[in-house]
């Protein structure tokens, strides 16, 4: 039986719905989120909807703990993962205001044991919308064959590694590459300036806020009223969370507070930031380049209509936030599921609640016209690039099609037409295969959120390529991280990788694809390969030199 009592609208499952402010059909299709995600007795999730400065919807469905079997309520706390850097933004521009720190103050001044070969500023600015260079810490300690989550690694522990770092990414400011090590080195910053613990000077503001129950957890075995996670394999399974990790994400909060938080947000009016800056909290940072991402929150638009917004993942905890501005509308929604996809229920809310004429959908085509005569199934697997260098693999594994994208986990996908398919778990990103003009394969994506580009199936000319030069062990300096390299025949490899033995394909000369990784060739003056370049999408250009 499905969580849903449609007559009893106004108190279900604890949540409160102030009807006057949408309408029946919008109720019930809202509703219908929750029948569709959560069953009885099985994890849930809780969501939050205002307008125009006033909550009206607010529902809790599902439980928050299997064993003892417990309600989620409006005293769960779900973990919002990333969706917590808009906070940590928050307490930095507090100390802007209060004029003890500027976002052009290089971070070395706090944090001195960073980088001292990098001559180029890494100001807190680019801390703040991911353009500092700095690697992404939990990218590092993955190849190390280190899960961050199944650790108790604490902030200081995520700073000594980066401390080992030699290299950045790319130039300070030139780019946007997403990284929780910049989250965790603003704490520190926090820390140094303000002389309190980054938990102690953010706890006050949340007191300042009234946001009661929301707090950084720094101890992971010490969290309060904690909606456990849950994947789903066939039966509901739970697990140990030992990060002590924070700033990054790792708050933990419940429904009633993000509210609060919203409100706050659509009125602009707060009792720990002054209007000016607490609009500039809301905006892209004056002066940076960067015009995706700014103090913990992305900016992009829906379907043709602007709307900022942050996504969270961690494990099996979801949560999604979106604000149309222009709309007086925010949506936010958390899980403890696995099998709810919080950024993909969130903006089928925004199509609920939003007249579909202001979705313009400029330059922005949902699907294929036609999907073209059917073309040969086995020709469609195989790995798909564009000019760009962006990379994806279609798979089929066990009688599922999979797509595998750099730094993402696999998705599946199923068909939904002759040489079209879509992801399972959210159908409006869709995949069609065609033939270019030159006839060859290629794959196009569709979705709401960005206007189908293409990517070509790729045939690499090895014609004059050593493919046994590759052969040898090298060695990350900075992280003391092995692959060691062995040709097996054509065009595959066998790589020992983070401890296990993986097989790797040589897409392009000198160009490998390992798992959800990229490898580049360097070789010396004789054709021996003696550094091997990595890539991911948190990682670009990790040396490793031949031993």
């Amino acid at each position: 039986m499905k969580v849903f009592f449609l007559s009893i609208l106004l108190f279900c499952l604890g949540g409160t719905l102030i009807a006057q402010k949408l309408s029946p059909e919008q109720i019930k299709s809202l509703d219908q989120i929750v029948v569709d995600n959560v069953d009885e007795g099985a994890p849930g999730l809780a969501m939050g909807i205002i307008k125009n400065g006033k909550v009206v919807y607010q529902k809790y469905a599902g439980v928050s703990n299997l064993d003892p079997l417990t309600q989620i309520d409006e005293s769960t706390r779900f973990n919002i993962a990333s969706l917590a850097k808009q906070f940590t933004a928050m307490c930095i521009l507090r100390l802007v205001e209060d004029e003890k720190l500027k976002l052009d103050d290089d971070i070395r001044e706090f944090i001195p044991q960073l980088y001292p070969d990098i001559k180029s500023p890494i100001t807190i600015a680019h801390l703040l919308n991911h353009s500092s260079g700095i690697r992404d810490m939990n990218s590092l300690w993955s190849l190390q064959n280190i899960t961050w989550w199944k650790n108790t690694f604490s902030n200081q522990d995520a700073i000594d590694l980066l401390a080992q770092q030699q290299d950045l990414n790319f130039e300070p400011g030139s780019r946007h590459v997403y990284s929780n090590s910049n989250f965790i080195l603003l704490t520190e910053v926090v820390k140094v300036v303000s002389g309190q613990s980054f938990k102690e000077y953010s706890d006050q503001m949340f007191a300042e806020i009234g946001m009661k129950d929301t707090r950084f957890e720094p101890k992971h075995d010490q969290i309060e009223n904690m909606a456990r996670p849950y994947f789903n394999f066939d039966t509901w399974k739970t697990y140990d969370w030992l990060s002590d990790l924070h700033g990054d994400g790792a708050l933990f909060t419940t429904l009633e507070d993000q509210l609060r938080w919203e409100k706050m947000l659509q009125k602009r009016k707060s009792k720990v930031l002054g209007r000016e800056y607490l609009e500039m909290s809301q905006n892209l940072i004056a002066g940076s380049e960067i015009d995706n991402y700014g103090f913990g929150l992305s900016f992009g638009d829906y379907q043709g209509l602007p709307y900022k917004y942050h996504e969270g993942a961690t494990g099996a905890w979801h949560a999604t936030t979106l604000r149309f501005e222009s709309e007086k509308l925010s949506i936010f929604i958390t899980s403890n599921s696995g099998r709810v996809s919080t950024s993909y229920w969130a903006r089928r809310c925004a199509d609920i609640l939003i007249d579909a004429d202001k979705f313009t959908n400029v330059g922005i085509t949902l699907s294929p016209e036609e999907t073209g005569d059917p073309l040969p199934t086995e020709k469609l697997l195989g790995t798909y690039k564009t000019s760009g260098g962006y990379y994806i693999q279609i798979l089929e594994s066990d009688g599922k099609w999979l797509m595998r994208r750099m730094g993402r986990n696999d998705i599946e996908l199923e068909k939904e037409d002759d040489n079209l398919w879509h992801e399972v778990t959210d159908p409006t990103f869709k995949q069609w295969f065609s033939l270019d003009d030159e006839n060859n394969y290629q794959i196009t994506l569709y979705h709401t959120s960005h206007p189908p580009y293409s990517l070509q199936k790729i045939k690499g000319d090895f014609s004059e390529i050593d493919f046994a030069a590759a052969d040898g062990s090298f060695r990350n300096a900075e992280t003391g991280g092995e692959l060691k390299i062995k040709y097996l025949e054509d065009d595959r490899y066998e790589v020992n990788f983070r401890g296990r033995d993986r097989k790797a394909l040589m897409l392009e000369p000198d160009k490998l694809i390992l798992n959800s990784y990229i490898l580049d060739l360097e070789r010396d003056a004789n054709g021996q390969v003696d550094t091997v370049l990595l890539y991911s999408s948190r990682l670009k250009a990790v040396r490793y030199e031949l031993e």
